[in-house]
């Protein structure tokens, strides 16, 4: 394997053999000779064989995934991966259906999801290689974007200002005397004039 040292692998009485290997990274199994040996182990025959076979290991990584969260209600929620080239990817929306996209060739993709009204949970299942093995790693990672209501704003009475005789056309007034009334007293709203 791999040019290292020579092992020997034995036939069963169907004629196959398998070799098992954990390998992470690619390797070439080379076959040099062949024999066929007696019931005491002493060699009948033997050829010398020229044949390799290379084994191509497929590594996945989990993708990079940023969010936009917090985000107001009727905004768009977007999620930003990046990750290995042309993988699938497996998502569901609020544990919905199974759906898919896949990464670029520079192994980005922006996910959106148009117009949310309230808190949206993406869980991400798993990547796809896009090789012929289609190898699949299991993410299973899960990712919030959290929807905050709009503010309720409440149209305020008329505010009054009276002239003060110095200038006919002006009044002195405070639009912040309005403030609290049109957030509603809503805590962390502020209203901008």
């Amino acid at each position: 394997i791999n040019g290292g040292a020579n092992q020997q692998i034995t036939l069963d009485a169907s004629g196959t053999a398998i070799l098992t290997e954990a390998p992470t990274a690619d390797i070439t199994v080379s076959i040099e000779n062949a024999q066929v040996l007696a019931a005491d182990g002493t060699i009948v025959c033997s050829q010398v064989e020229t044949d390799s076979e290379t084994i191509t290991v497929v590594s996945l990584n989990a993708p990079t995934i940023i969010n936009n969260s917090p985000i107001c209600e009727g905004e768009d929620g977007e999620l930003q991966f990046s990750g290995d080239a042309n993988t699938e990817i497996t998502y569901t929306i609020n544990g919905g259906a199974n759906q898919t996209f896949t990464l670029d060739a520079t192994g980005n993709f922006t996910l959106t999801l148009a117009n949310l009204t309230a808190t949206t949970i993406i869980d991400v299942i798993s990547v796809t290689s896009p090789s012929a093995a289609s190898c699949v790693l299991n993410i299973n990672s899960t990712e919030t974007i959290t929807v905050n209501p709009l503010p309720t704003v409440i149209d305020p009475n008329p505010l009054l200002a009276c002239n003060n005789g110095t200038n006919p056309n002006s009044a002195p007034f405070d639009l912040d005397a309005q403030s609290a009334t049109i957030s509603n007293n809503e805590a962390n709203v502020t209203v901008t004039y």
